[in-house]
């Protein structure tokens, strides 16, 4: 498997558990290797920076596609108010909206999508973090050699 799979099926299986499972992978700092987790945060940071921006496409997708679906169930309850001699109301439409199957299975989409992208939000505050502590850490062996040079 390439990277990009990893990191594409990784995002389509994040939930809780994977979320706590990369975090300690992601923020997990060998103090030995210092040199060698500064050269790779970049990357690691691109990497869930790119995937965020996939997250958040989607997002939007299903906001598009919800929004549609809220409009055509409008629509149709709309036709059958008319149909049936009522006046549609907007407490009518939007019961209407409410009960709609597809509207509600596209708001749980909507729903989950957000959460991903949260969590993906969350993780890449985590390696702006790591990078930090790198770069403290670094800071700190650098002193400390002089101080016993």
């Amino acid at each position: 498997m390439t990277k990009a799979t990893d990191l594409l099926l990784a995002y389509e299986n994040l939930d809780w558990e994977v979320y706590i499972s990369l975090s300690e992978d992601l923020t997990k700092i060998d103090s030995m290797r210092i040199d060698d987790e500064l050269s790779k945060q970049a990357t690691v940071f691109s990497y869930y920076s790119g995937l965020y921006e996939h997250a958040k496409r989607d997002s939007e997708i299903n906001e598009i596609e919800l929004n549609q679906a809220m409009a055509d169930a409008k629509i149709r309850a709309q036709s059958e108010c008319e149909a049936a001699g009522k006046r549609a109301t907007a407490n009518i439409l939007d019961s209407y909206v409410n009960s709609d199957s597809t509207c509600n299975e596209m708001s749980r989409n909507l729903t989950e999508s957000k959460y991903r992208l949260g969590l993906l939000k969350s993780l890449m505050s985590s390696l702006s973090h790591k990078k930090d502590m790198l770069v403290q850490i670094s800071a700190n062996q650098r002193t400390e050699k002089g101080i016993y040079s």
